[in-house]
């Protein structure tokens, strides 16, 4: 059997259209046309003569010429990305006009901060949990502790017996689980790294209260690192805008608020489950009324299933109209490449295909 056609007339036959008719395998569609002749994804499963096929609407496809990506010196380990689906959001919100509402969210309060004038960037304070451990043996991936609270996957954590950088991959009563097997018999206390900046997304507006007052007007969160360095009280928030005051303690002012606004998927008013999830990219127009700057946003939090932030973060209330974003980025799995000299390159072609 073969994987190709001859029609006496392809006028109108696009690339990605389905075929139909007897012979033609489900969901077959058209891969190539060179004149009469026609490529399809499936092989015929019988052979055709002077037979009736249908050919509709079906595949839209695309290609893109191959781009070259150059490295001018070792990078390490790089993946690469590839294009895929977006969102599930329903069709009754998807482009209604004004079935989104924005508003301000609540606002977020980090206290024992610090910060020096001039600088571009404020440390958060770092937030330890210290249980003791009860047990855990060599070569395992679990320790037990006498209480788990505030402990959460993700955090890092160290103590006697625990290989360095290990974190937390999964948590069950005062068993805790790690993702790198202990060194020797954990014993003593566990410390639990906090993440203090898990709320904080770029695009957050940063201000204070207090006098003297070390942010500036209109600062916004520009980057976050999240690593600790050497003689500092916690991870760097950075910021848009250089610091105007030293900000610490001991000048009563080391209090930062960070303000964000919330989406609420309310079409005609009533609240409607958005199925997004952390991750999931989304195109966010203004509406009839709205001081919104329309983007494409990617969904930073959900609090309800009618609720979701974003990062970056929005600015701004009013209406607004929510559209799927068909494609987003995402990290092939067969990866990383090891970018090593100058002159390593790696090369992409991109073929899209939307049913």
């Amino acid at each position: 059997m073969e994987n190709a056609i001859v029609v006496d007339d392809a006028t109108g036959i696009k690339k990605g259209d389905y075929v139909t008719g007897a012979g033609i395998a489900n969901n077959t569609y058209v891969v190539d046309i060179q004149g009469l002749n026609l490529e399809l994804s499936q092989q015929n499963q019988s052979a055709l003569s002077n037979d009736t096929l249908s050919f509709g609407r079906g595949r839209t496809t695309a290609s893109y010429p191959e781009q070259v990506f150059t490295f001018s010196a070792a990078a390490g380990s790089v993946y690469g990305y590839y294009l895929s689906r977006a969102n599930n959001m329903p069709y009754q919100l998807q482009g209604v006009v004004d079935g989104g509402s924005v508003a301000a969210g609540s606002q977020i309060t980090k206290s024992g901060c610090k910060g020096v004038i001039g600088n571009n960037y404020v440390n958060l304070l770092d937030v330890n949990v210290t249980p003791t451990i009860t047990s855990g043996v060599s070569g395992t991936y679990e320790i037990a502790v006498d209480s788990a609270t505030n402990v959460a996957i993700g955090q890092r954590v160290t103590g006697t017996g625990i290989a360095a950088q290990t974190r937390v991959v999964g948590i069950s009563g005062t068993s805790i689980y790690l993702d790198k097997a202990l060194t020797g018999a954990a014993s003593g206390t566990a410390t639990f790294q906090v993440n203090v900046a898990e709320n904080l997304t770029v695009g957050m507006a940063i201000s204070q209260t207090a006098s003297p007052n070390g942010i500036a007007a209109t600062t916004t969160i520009v980057g976050i690192d999240l690593e600790t360095k050497t003689g500092e009280i916690g991870p760097r928030v950075y910021l848009s805008e250089l610091l105007v005051d030293n900000i610490q303690v001991s000048n009563g002012n080391d209090a930062i608020l960070y303000d964000y606004s919330i989406v609420t998927s309310d079409p005609g008013g009533s609240a409607l489950d958005h199925n997004l999830n952390p991750g999931d990219v989304i195109y966010i127009a203004q509406g009839s009324s709205s001081s919104i700057p329309a983007a494409h946003y990617t969904v930073f939090e959900t609090p309800t299933s009618s609720t979701f932030t974003t990062t970056p973060a929005l600015s701004g209330t009013g209406d607004a109209t929510l559209y799927s974003s068909i494609f987003f980025a995402e990290r092939f799995t067969n990866g990383p490449y090891a970018i090593q000299n100058n002159g390593d390159q790696i090369k992409v072609t991109l073929n899209v295909s939307l049913d």
